[in-house]
C-alpha cells in the first residue's frame, strides 16, 4: 500500500511526547492489521491512507491519492453527508469486478497534521444482512400464518350449521396446508362418519365419492389384520387408514399422523394402509394419495373425528405445515362441537315441541273431539226415542267449536312467520278465542297493532300465551285481562287473572314457564314482573325497548 507518511492522531497542538516513534509504529501497525477497511480521506476529497483491508473490499490495488467519488460513488454520497458522530449507514458498495457487498460506513473527523481529515470505517455486513433478511422473512411468514389461523378463527365462528362449517372449514384448510384431497372424519359413537370429502378434480381422477357414509371403528380394524377391503371403503382412502391400530394410538394422544410416502413409507400405518388398499393403490383413482396426514380433532383432550389430507407429491407435508394444521384444527374443532351441540339442541327443541304439542293436543282438542263423539251417540239416543235433543246438539255444537278455535291457534303457533304476516293482535285473539271456546273463561284483550319490530313482537306474544296457559291451568279464574300497547319507546304487556293466585317466591320444580318468560323478556334488555295476592289476582307485566 502506497501513503503518505503516519500522521494519525497528531497536529500542532499535540505533546508529541505522549506519542513518538513508538506511537506512530503502534497507530500504523493497527491501521494496517484491522479487519475493517479503512481510509484516511482529506478536504479535497482524495484518499490520503488506506490499509489492506479496504483495497481487498475494493478488489482493486492502491488507491491512495484517489478520490473517493472516482474509487465508489456510494461512499463518497456517505462520506460528503455524514455529520459529526453520526450512526454507521449502510449502503450497497461496488467492486472493481462489479460484484457487490453490504457496507456498514462509519465517518468521524481526525486530526491530520496541521489539516482536518475524515477516519472512515467500512465493515462487510453481507452476512448480517442475510441473516437479518431471513428473520424479516420468518417473521413475515409468521405474521402471515397468524393472520391466516385468526382468519380461520373468525370464519369457522360464523354459522352454527354444521352442514355448512363442515365445508368452509375444508375450504379455509387450503389455505393453511396444500392438498388434491381432503376429508372431514367425526365419531359418532362407534363410528366414523364421513362429514364432507374435497376432491381436486384437476389433481385427482376419481372425482368426489358422495359424504354421509358410515364406517364402524371395529370392522374397519379387523379389516387391516385380515387384510381385506370392504367395497364400500373404496372410494373413500381417507377412512382405510384409520383401519390401523397405531393410528388410533396416535390420534388418542393428538399427534398428527403423517404417512411420506403411501408406496414406501414403512411406518406401521403406512404398511396397514398399503396391505388393506393392495393393488389400488397403483391405479390412476388413486394416483392422487402420494402423502398423506391425519390432523386430530380434540375437544377436552378427547377425539372428536380428523382431518385427512393427500396430496399427490410424496414428501409434501413439512414439519410446519403440520404444526399450522394442528393450530387450525384446534379452532375447528372448538367450532365443530359447537355446531353438533347446537344442532343436538335444535332436535331436542323441535322435540320437546312436538311433545309439548301433543299434550296440548291430547289436553284440548282430543278432549273435545271425545265430547263431541259422546254429545253425538246422546243426540242420536235422544232422536231415536223421539226425546228432545236441543240440549246434547248445542253441546256437541260447543265442543266442535272450541275444538276448532283451539286447532286454529295450534295451528298458528307452527306456523313460521305468521306474526309478521298476521301481527301479534291477531295472534293473541286466536289464543282468547281458543281459551273462551274451550274454558268459559271471560277474556277481555284490549289492544292495538304496535309499531315494533318483530323480534319484540314474538316475544311478547311467547309470555302472553304461556301467561294464558297458565292462568287456564293453574288459576281457576273466572276473568282474565290482556293489554298490549306501545307507549313511550317500550312495548308494554299485561296479563291479569281473579285466580286463587300463588307464591311468585316459591320454588315450582317442574315448571320452567315463569322463568322461561324472564329469561325471554330480559334477555332482549326488558322488564318483567310477576306478582300475585293468593286467593284474589295474578298479575304477569313487562315491556321491551322499541
Amino acid at each position: 500500500m502506497t501513503s503518505s507518511p503516519a500522521r494519525l492522531d497528531r497536529d500542532a497542538n499535540t505533546e508529541h511526547s505522549t506519542h513518538g516513534p513508538a506511537g506512530d509504529q503502534l497507530y500504523r501497525a493497527i491501521f494496517e492489521a484491522s479487519r475493517e477497511g479503512l481510509f484516511i480521506g482529506g478536504a479535497d476529497g482524495r484518499i490520503l491512507e488506506a490499509n489492506p483491508s479496504f483495497e481487498a473490499m475494493l478488489g482493486s490495488g492502491d488507491v491512495v491519492g484517489s478520490l473517493v467519488h472516482d474509487v465508489s460513488p456510494e461512499l463518497w454520497r456517505l462520506v460528503a453527508s455524514a455529520a459529526p458522530g453520526a450512526r454507521p449507514a449502510r449502503t450497497k458498495h461496488r467492486r472493481a469486478d462489479g460484484t457487490t457487498f453490504e457496507a456498514e460506513v462509519t465517518c468521524r473527523a481526525i486530526p491530520y497534521g496541521a489539516d482536518r481529515a475524515t477516519l472512515v470505517a467500512v465493515r462487510d455486513v453481507t452476512r448480517q444482512v442475510r441473516v437479518e433478511q431471513i428473520l424479516e422473512d420468518r417473521v413475515a411468514e409468521r405474521t402471515r400464518e397468524i393472520t391466516s389461523l385468526l382468519e380461520v378463527a373468525r370464519a369457522v365462528t360464523s354459522t352454527l350449521d354444521l352442514r355448512e362449517l363442515v365445508r368452509l372449514v375444508l375450504t379455509e384448510l387450503r389455505s393453511v396446508v396444500d392438498y388434491s384431497a381432503a376429508s372431514l372424519i367425526l365419531i359418532e359413537g362407534d363410528e366414523l362418519v364421513v362429514h364432507d370429502l374435497v376432491v381436486d378434480p384437476e389433481r385427482a381422477g376419481k372425482g368426489t365419492p358422495q359424504t354421509g357414509a358410515r364406517f364402524r371403528i371395529a370392522e374397519l380394524t379387523a379389516q387391516a389384520h385380515a387384510a381385506v377391503v370392504h367395497p364400500s371403503t373404496l372410494d373413500y382412502p381417507c377412512v382405510q387408514v384409520a383401519a390401523s391400530p397405531e393410528f388410533w394410538d396416535d390420534i388418542g394422544r393428538a399427534q398428527t399422523v403423517v404417512i411420506d410416502d403411501v408406496l414406501t413409507s414403512d411406518d406401521a400405518v403406512a404398511t396397514s394402509y398399503r396391505e388393506a388398499m393392495g393393488h389400488l393403490l397403483h391405479t390412476e383413482a388413486f394416483a392422487f394419495i402420494r402423502t398423506w396426514m391425519a390432523v386430530p380433532l380434540m375437544v377436552k383432550g378427547v377425539p372428536i373425528g380428523y382431518f385427512g389430507v393427500a396430496n399427490d407429491t410424496p414428501h409434501c407435508f413439512t414439519e410446519k405445515q403440520a404444526t399450522l394444521a394442528k393450530a387450525f384444527a384446534d379452532h375447528a374443532s372448538v367450532a365443530i362441537e359447537n355446531a353438533r351441540l347446537y344442532e343436538q339442541a335444535h332436535a331436542l327443541a323441535v322435540l320437546e315441541e312436538r311433545q309439548r304439542l301433543a299434550r296440548d293436543l291430547h289436553d284440548s282438542v282430543a278432549q273435545a273431539m271425545y265430547g263431541v263423539a259422546l254429545g253425538a251417540k246422546a243426540a242420536r239416543k235422544y232422536l231415536d226415542k223421539d226425546i228432545d235433543a236441543v240440549e246434547p246438539l248445542d253441546y256437541v255444537i260447543s265442543l266442535a267449536a272450541a275444538g276448532l278455535a283451539e286447532m286454529r291457534a295450534l295451528i298458528f303457533d307452527l306456523h313460521p312467520g305468521a306474526i309478521a304476516e298476521e301481527g301479534i293482535v291477531n295472534a293473541v285473539k286466536r289464543q282468547v278465542t281458543a281459551v273462551e271456546a274451550r274454558h268459559g273463561i271471560s277474556v277481555a284483550f284490549d289492544a292495538v297493532e304496535p309499531e315494533a319490530d318483530l323480534e319484540a313482537k314474538e316475544a311478547v306474544y311467547s309470555v302472553v300465551r304461556e301467561a294464558l296457559h297458565n292462568v287456564v291451568k293453574h288459576s281457576q279464574a273466572s276473568s282474565v285481562a290482556i293489554t298490549i300497547e306501545a307507549v313511550e319507546a317500550s312495548l308494554r304487556f299485561v296479563v291479569l287473572d281473579d285466580g286463587i293466585g300463588f307464591d311468585p317466591t316459591a320454588e315450582h320444580p317442574g315448571h320452567m314457564g315463569l322463568q322461561s318468560m324472564r329469561e325471554r323478556i330480559e334477555r332482549m334488555g326488558g322488564k318483567i314482573s310477576i306478582e300475585s295476592d293468593p286467593g284474589n289476582w295474578s298479575r304477569v307485566a313487562g315491556s321491551l325497548p322499541l
